[in-house]
């Protein structure tokens, strides 16, 4: 495994601790409130770190003329734009919620551009799928590349499991309730550790290729 990732991670780790151990010892509930609100610190550099990560990618695609990474950039402008919300922005409702295309209220014009924006998406996803098997493999031979990503979709599925605890957890509904803003905080902080290890995938590919 290349010392690069092993620094990186024992970094973007430890900054992330210590983060939320500082936020939980000397900040208050409102303040976690306000930090991991919409179009605040924490979701704006999220989306920025996917937007790092869609830039050095589309680099590796341009030197390597290989179509995964053009995938990957694809997919991180669009994780991106999920984050600054764009995905309802110039529509009446989230284009990414089934009752989009069900509901009466959405013109013609917003369900077919949602539409397309989902088939680009479920392709994005089918060739990241098919690799599955080599990144397995890759993951069991210790490849950097391989446990970076893992990583990100690691902190990427915990912050979507904070976030969606009551309805995939039940039985933890009283403490997701009890300790919401801290979960908040937490839940936000670890889509941008999920982000910044995909900057980290791209870069240690740039420094392959020069």
């Amino acid at each position: 495994m290349h010392r690069f990732f092993l620094s990186f991670t024992l970094f973007t780790l430890t900054v992330f601790i210590g983060f939320l151990w500082y936020a939980y010892v000397f900040l208050n509930p409102a303040q976690w409130i306000a930090m991991s609100a919409e179009n605040q610190l924490i979701e704006d550099g999220t989306a920025l770190a996917f937007g790092i990560a869609a830039g050095l990618a589309f680099y590796v695609f341009v030197k390597r003329k290989t179509k995964i990474w053009m995938y990957f950039s694809s997919l991180m402008v669009l994780a991106a734009a999920r984050e600054m919300d764009l995905h309802k922005e110039w529509t009446s409702d989230s284009i990414l919620k089934s009752n989009f295309y069900l509901k009466e209220g959405a013109s013609l014009g917003e369900r077919i551009a949602g539409f397309l924006v989902i088939l680009i998406l479920l392709f994005l996803a089918y060739q990241m799928i098919r690799r599955v098997p080599e990144w397995v493999a890759a993951v069991w031979k210790f490849q950097s590349t391989a446990w970076a990503i893992g990583m990100g979709l690691g902190s990427l599925f915990v912050a979507k499991c904070l976030d969606s605890m009551m309805h995939w957890f039940p039985f933890l509904a009283d403490f997701k309730i009890n300790n919401g803003p801290f979960l908040g905080l937490m839940e936000e902080s670890l889509e941008m550790v999920g982000a910044v290890f995909f900057i980290s995938v791209a870069w240690m590919a740039i420094r392959r290729v020069r």
